[in-house]
This record gives C-alpha cells, sequence and structure tokens, in this order.
C-alpha cells in the first residue's frame, strides 16, 4: 500500500504548480479576514487528522507490545490506558520519557513478566520502536507552525507593507488568480517583514506555498494527502503502513463521529458587556483543573487573546464545565478570531489531558 501511495503522486514542484490555472471555481471565503479563519481551521483539522491517525499507529504498537510481555492483556489495560501510553509515548525528550514510565507504572503485574521487564525497560523500549513515529508528530507540528506563522503575520501586520500589498490584502477575492496573488503577496511580505530569524524565512515560505497551494484544489482532504505522502520519508516501511491503516479508521471515526455524544460541548452566552463561552467536560475535577492550568497558559501566548484579559473558571452547576469570559471586542472579525481561538485552544487542552 505504501508502494502505490508513493507512485500515485510525485512531490510538487510548488513554485511551477502555483502558475498553473486550476480546472475549477474559486470556493473559499472572499472576505480576507474569514479566509484567514477558515485557512487556520483547514490547517488545524488536515494536520489533526494525520496527527491522530500516527496516534492510533502508536496504539496498536503499545497494545501490542504490552500484550506479548504479558503474554496476554493485562486486567486494568483498557482503551484509556492504551491511550495514556500511547500519548506519553509520542511526546518528546525527558518529561516524555518520565510520563511513559509513570503511564505504564499504572498496569499492575510487572513482576510476572517472562523474560522479566520493569516499566522503565518498558518505556525504553516502546520509546525506542516509536522514534520514527515522534519524528513524523514533530514535523506536523512543525509545517503547522510555519503556516500558522503567516497568519498571523496576516493578522497582527500592517507596519511596513506597501500601499499595493495593503490593497491585495484587503480586497475581496473573486477567483483562484487572485487568491493565488494574495497568497503569494502575503509570503513576499513575511519575507521581507517578517520577524522570524531571517535564515528561516524561506522554509517557512515553502510550507506557506505548499499550503495554500493544495487549499483551493477542490477537495479539503488534499493537504492532509500531501501530508499524508510525505511521511513515508519519515516512517519506515511497516510503521507507515500501519500509519495508512489507522489514518483509515480515523476518517472512518469521524464519518461516525455525529452519532457519538461528544465528551466535549461548547455553549455560547452573552451576558451584559461580556460573551462567555461554557465548555462542558466530560472528565473528572483533576482533569478539569490540568485544562484551566493550561488554558492560561495557552491564552497568554497568543496576542490577541492576551489583550482580551480573558477569565476561565470552573463551574460543577450543570455538570463538569469550565467557563471562558471576556469583553466584547469592537469589531466583528476580533470577536469572530477570539471565539474561534478560544475553542480552538480549549480542544487542545481536552485531548491533550
Amino acid at each position: 500500500m505504501a508502494t502505490q501511495l508513493k507512485n500515485s503522486q510525485a512531490p510538487l514542484g510548488l513554485v511551477a504548480e502555483l502558475q498553473i490555472k486550476p480546472q475549477f471555481e474559486y470556493s473559499l471565503p472572499a472576505e480576507p479576514a474569514e479566509l484567514e479563519m477558515h485557512l487556520a481551521r483547514l490547517l488545524a483539522k488536515e494536520t489533526t487528522k494525520v496527527s491522530d491517525g500516527i496516534t492510533l499507529a502508536i496504539q496498536e504498537q503499545v497494545t501490542n507490545s504490552i500484550k506479548n510481555w504479558f503474554e496476554g492483556t493485562p486486567k486494568n489495560l483498557d482503551k484509556s490506558l492504551v491511550k495514556k501510553i500511547a500519548n506519553s509515548v509520542a511526546s518528546p525528550g525527558l518529561s516524555g520519557e518520565d510520563r511513559t514510565e509513570d503511564a505504564l507504572k499504572e498496569i499492575s503485574g510487572w513482576e510476572n513478566t517472562a523474560p522479566r521487564i520493569t516499566p522503565k525497560k518498558a518505556a525504553i523500549a516502546l520509546r525506542s520502536e516509536s522514534a520514527d513515529y515522534r519524528k513524523a508528530k514533530s514535523f506536523l507540528a512543525h509545517q503547522a507552525k510555519c503556516v500558522n506563522a503567516l497568519l498571523k503575520f496576516f493578522r497582527d501586520t500592517e507596519e511596513g507593507l506597501s500601499k499595493n500589498e495593503k490593497e491585495i490584502l484587503s480586497k475581496k477575492i473573486k477567483n483562484n488568480e487572485e487568491f493565488n496573488e494574495w497568497a503569494e503577496t502575503l509570503g513576499n511580505a513575511w519575507i521581507r517583514i517578517g520577524t522570524i530569524d531571517s535564515k528561516n524565512k524561506k522554509m517557512y515560505q515553502s510550507f506557506w506555498r505548499r499550503f495554500t497551494f493544495l487549499a483551493h484544489q477542490g477537495r479539503e482532504d488534499s493537504y492532509s494527502f500531501e501530508l499524508t505522502r510525505i511521511l513515508e520519508d519519515y516512517l519506515n516501511e511497516s510503521h507507515y503502513e500501519v500509519f495508512i491503516q489507522s489514518l483509515s479508521n480515523v476518517t472512518l471515526i469521524n464519518r461516525n463521529v455525529s452519532i457519538i455524544k461528544p465528551a466535549l460541548q461548547n455553549t455560547w452566552k452573552v451576558e451584559g458587556d461580556f460573551i462567555a463561552i461554557y465548555a462542558n467536560i466530560g472528565a473528572d475535577d483533576e482533569k478539569l483543573l490540568l485544562m484551566q492550568k493550561d488554558l492560561v497558559f495557552l491564552f497568554s501566548q497568543d496576542q490577541l487573546l492576551r489583550k482580551l484579559n480573558l477569565e476561565v473558571s470552573i463551574t460543577n452547576n450543570a455538570g463538569p464545565t469550565l467557563i471562558v469570559r471576556f469583553a466584547t471586542p469592537k469589531e466583528l472579525t476580533s470577536t469572530r478570531r477570539a471565539i474561534d481561538g478560544i475553542n480552538s485552544k480549549i480542544k487542545q487542552t481536552f485531548e491533550n489531558n
């Protein structure tokens, strides 16, 4: 399967392909502010889908290895614990190593494994086997960071733009040619006045060109398909095949998610001069407190959200609920960006804890 996918699409010659006129109508938002939000959501969705495929592949590897060590399935190795172990295995660095060992210690009966293996040795083995998966995860995070940097540049930067750049970046987009002009103008402006070290700017722009080229190809999954193709260079052959199968399972899960009651449900309310987002969390108090701490940190790292003086609180009146309140911004686009940013970070902290 890996070979078939590899041969089905040659590596992109991005600059050349940007000059090819697509054979379909422009279907992305016409207003630049709405376009930026759409692209941010598309990037998050497509990257998450591929990342979830890697996570499922790691879960399969974790399950198989533990079953081999215990000559069967340990009594307390349920789906929740497998997911926890897999997430820790996917985490880089020393903290990831410690988290993996701690998660494995939740399994009882290590003294009965034959040959004898300890949680520490098991953690080392699992992490060694999954090194290429972590490398692939790092690539996915890196490309998303690069593309998001240009989207953030569009949101926050006016100073330094030429008159022509301002006109192109602010006017309504009517067709694919104007979208390409918008994307290329933004990329070139980023090269000229972006804040990242100059030696890395071309790399950021290359990710931006790849993403924007594929974002309006008529299929919403064009970008995740390209990311999948690229990951063949990061994963060994057997892991890549497991990943491809896991990616199919992710797609199936996403198709059926509407019939499953979500564990995270958000409600928006207007409370006087404030907007409140109520996130009903299907989780225990410990997870809720961890999410609250992580949210405060993530909000402090976001330039727009930092300006809103966000308040993050917890209530159990109608079940475990996180509440995020902020004063209503004067502009509609700022309100939309704030809500999208808050919801994205709530989802991120929910999935990471």
